[in-house]
C-alpha cells in the first residue's frame, strides 16, 4: 500500500511540473509553422528591420544570436556587456504590429572571447579539438577569413571547456531570469546552445576530430565497458582474420596508429574497430548535449539541438552514422541544409520526422512533442541566381513542411531594411512562398508502416558519391531496394524509418506500425536490436509476410551485424494485428 501511494505522488510530482513547465513554455500549445529570421542582436534593435521581416517576409519570430565574445568583452572571464542583447529582447517585446516569437541560439564556439585561445593560460591543448596527427584543429585552414574568435573549437569531451561554456550558457539562463518579467520570458520559445563551426552542436565537420587526451581515455573505458573488459573478445571482433597482431593491453589501443580517419573503399566495410570508434564519438556528443539540455531544462525552458546536416557524405566526421541517440533530450531538431542536397530533403525531413516521433514515444511521459525544422540561407548564397535559390529553398521548406516540420528559419537576412527593400522583387517567388506557410496549420502525418534503416556499416560511399553531384548512396540504396523488391507491398515514400538504435532502445515503439520492413539484402542490425526485435516478435505472437501468407523460407533474409558477419534471418515484412 505504501508502495502504491509513493508511486502516485510521484505522478503527481510529475504532473505538476509539466503543468508548471508548460506554463512558462506556452509553445507547447502552438500548432502553427513558424518562419523565424536568425538575426544578431544589433539588427534586431532596428524596428525598421522587424517591421520589413514581418510584413514582405512572413516573419513570425526573431532567433537572436547571443555571442559569448560580444557579451564578455573583456580579458577577464565574466566581465559581461548586456547591452546589445537587452535591447534586442525590449525591441521585440515593444513591436506593435505583430507578437513576434523569441528564440536565442547561444554561440559558445563563434565570437568566443578574446582569451579563449590555445595560447591563453586557462587552456591546455586539449582543451579544443584535436585532429587524428595530434594537432590543434585550426577552421582558418579550411575557410578564408575566418576571424581569429572562430579559429579554434573548443572540446566538449574536456572538463575545462565543459565548465567555461556551461558557465556562459548558465549566464545567459541567469540574466534573462533576472532582468525579464515573467510575460517577457515566456515569449522565449527556446534556447539552442552551439559549440562548433558553423554555429553547430556537433564535430567540426571538416576534419575527422576528436583525438584529445581525453577521448583517447574515454575510448578506452568505454571499449572495457562493452568487452566486459576481455580484451579477447576485442581482439575477435577487430581481428577476426588475424591480419595483424592480437593487441595485448589495453594501452596499446591509440585510435590516431589505426587511420580509421582515411579509411575508405568501394564496398565501404570498415575496419572493426572503427565502427566502435565512431559509435564512442557519438555517445559523448550525446552526452554533453544532455547535459546542457539539463542545465536548460532547469531553467524551465526549451532546448534546440542544431546540426548541419542529418545525412550526407561528411556525417561521419560530424560524428555519428545514426544520430538518433544525440537528441535523446532535444525538445527541437534543426538542420541546416543547402541546396546541394536538394535530391535529399525529402529522405532528411522523413528521417528526423521519425526520430522526433520515436523520442516523443519514449520520453512521453517527460516532454511534449518533439519538434523539427530546416534553414536557408542568405541572398546570392554561393554565388547562385534569386531564381535558382527560390526554387531549391521552396523545394526545401516545402519538403519538411510535408513531412511535418514545425518550422523554417532563414539565416544571413539580417541586412539592412533598404538592402531588404531591393530584394523583395528579386526574391519575389521565395518572399511569397514565405508568406504562403507562414503561421500555417502545421501538417502531422500519421504513418502506421516503418522502413528499417541499418547503418552501422555506414552506407555513405565518399569516392564515388558525393554532396556536389547531389548523389547519395544511402538514400538511393534503400529506395532501389525497397522499391524494386518490395514495390508490391509498400511505396518507401510516405513511410517512417526505423533505426537499430530505436529497436535496442524501446522495441515497444513498433507497436505504433502495423507493418514492418527490413532490407531484402546488406541489412544491418545490432545483437542488442537483433533481441529488442525478437522480444517484440514474442509479445505481439504474429509475424507474417503483408501478403498474409504462411512465411516460407524465402520471405527471410539474411542480416549482417554491425561487423559485417552473417548474423540472423529477418523476414523481409513483418505484418502486426494491433491497427
Amino acid at each position: 500500500m505504501k508502495i502504491k501511494i509513493i508511486v502516485f505522488l510521484f505522478l503527481i510530482a510529475l504532473f505538476g511540473l509539466n503543468l508548471s513547465f508548460t506554463q512558462t513554455n506556452p509553445y507547447n500549445s502552438d500548432k502553427r509553422f513558424k518562419i523565424v529570421f536568425v538575426a544578431d542582436p544589433r539588427v534586431v534593435i532596428n524596428k525598421d528591420w522587424l517591421h520589413k521581416t514581418t510584413e514582405d517576409w512572413g516573419a513570425t519570430g526573431i532567433c537572436i544570436r547571443v555571442f559569448w565574445g560580444h557579451v564578455d568583452t573583456d580579458s577577464i572571464p565574466g566581465a559581461d556587456n548586456w547591452v546589445n542583447f537587452d535591447n534586442a529582447i525590449n525591441s521585440i517585446i515593444s513591436f506593435n504590429e505583430k507578437k513576434l516569437d523569441i528564440y536565442l541560439r547561444v554561440c559558445l564556439g563563434l565570437q568566443k572571447p578574446i582569451w579563449v585561445t590555445p595560447d591563453n593560460e586557462r587552456f591546455k591543448q586539449s582543451d579544443f579539438q584535436i585532429q587524428y596527427n595530434n594537432s590543434i584543429y585550426d577552421h582558418q585552414s579550411f575557410e578564408k577569413g575566418i576571424p581569429e574568435s572562430e579559429r579554434y573549437p573548443l572540446n566538449f569531451n574536456s572538463p575545462n571547456s565543459q565548465k567555461f561554456m556551461k558557465n556562459f550558457l548558465r549566464e545567459v539562463l541567469e540574466h534573462i531570469n533576472k532582468e525579464f518579467t515573467n510575460t517577457i520570458k515566456s515569449r522565449v520559445k527556446e534556447i539552442v546552445p552551439t559549440f562548433s563551426t558553423s554555429d553547430e552542436e556537433e564535430y567540426p565537420f571538416s576534419n575527422m576530430c576528436g583525438y584529445s587526451s581525453y577521448e583517447k581515455e574515454g575510448f578506452i573505458n568505454y571499449l572495457k565497458d562493452k568487452y566486459n573488459y576481455n580484451l579477447s573478445s576485442l581482439n575477435y571482433i577487430w581481428n577476426p582474420q588475424k591480419e595483424y597482431k592480437d593487441l595485448d593491453t589495453w594501452s596499446e589501443i591509440v585510435p590516431e596508429n589505426y587511420k580509421w580517419h582515411t579509411y575508405n573503399n568501394s564496398e565501404y566495410q570498415y575496419p572493426n574497430g572503427r565502427i566502435d570508434w565512431i559509435n564512442f564519438r557519438t555517445q559523448r556528443l550525446g552526452l554533453f548535449i544532455n547535459s546542457l539540455s539539463d542545465l536548460i531544462g532547469s531553467y524551465n525552458y526549451q532546448m534546440g539541438v542544431q546540426i548541419g546536416s542529418i545525412y550526407d557524405n561528411l556525417i561521419e566526421k560530424r560524428g555519428w552514422c545514426d544520430p538518433t541517440i544525440i537528441f535523446e533530450k532535444a525538445n527541437a531538431i534543426h538542420v541546416a541544409d543547402i541546396y546541394q542536397y536538394s535530391e535529399n530533403f525529402d529522405f532528411g525531413a522523413k528521417y528526423l520526422s521519425s526520430i522526433c516521433k520515436f523520442w516523443t514515444y519514449t520520453n512521453k511521459w517527460f516532454c511534449e512533442p518533439v519538434r523539427f525544422s530546416t534553414e536557408t540561407n542568405w541572398p546570392n548564397f554561393n554565388g547562385n541566381n534569386a531564381e535558382f535559390l527560390s526554387y531549391y529553398w521552396t523545394e526545401q521548406l516545402k519538403s519538411y513542411y510535408d513531412n511535418g516540420a514545425s518550422e523554417h528559419y532563414l539565416v544571413g537576412w539580417d541586412i539592412a531594411p533598404s538592402e531588404l527593400e531591393k530584394l523583395k522583387d528579386l526574391y519575389k517567388a521565395w518572399r511569397e512562398t514565405l508568406l504562403l506557410y507562414s503561421d500555417r496549420e502545421i501538417v502531422k502525418p500519421d504513418n502506421n508502416v516503418a522502413i528499417h534503416l541499418g547503418i552501422e556499416q555506414v552506407f555513405y560511399n565518399h569516392n564515388e558519391k558525393s554532396v556536389w553531384t547531389k548523389t547519395f548512396g544511402l538514400n538511393n540504396f534503400i529506395t532501389l531496394q525497397y522499391e524494386s523488391t518490395l514495390k508490391n507491398i509498400v511505396n518507401f515514400r510516405g513511410k517512417d524509418i526505423i533505426t537499430n538504435y530505436m529497436l535496442e532502445r524501446n522495441p515497444d515503439y513498433m507497436a505504433n506500425y502495423s507493418l514492418i520492413c527490413f532490407a531484402p539484402q546488406n541489412g544491418f542490425i545490432t545483437e542488442k536490436a537483433y533481441l529488442g526485435l525478437r522480444r517484440f516478435f514474442s509479445e505481439v505472437s504474429l509475424i507474417k509476410n503483408s501478403l498474409n501468407e504462411s512465411i516460407e523460407d524465402e520471405s527471410f533474409v539474411w542480416y549482417k551485424n554491425e561487423y559485417y558477419e552473417n548474423y540472423k534471418k529477418l523476414p523481409i515484412t513483418i505484418q502486426i494485428n494491433n491497427k
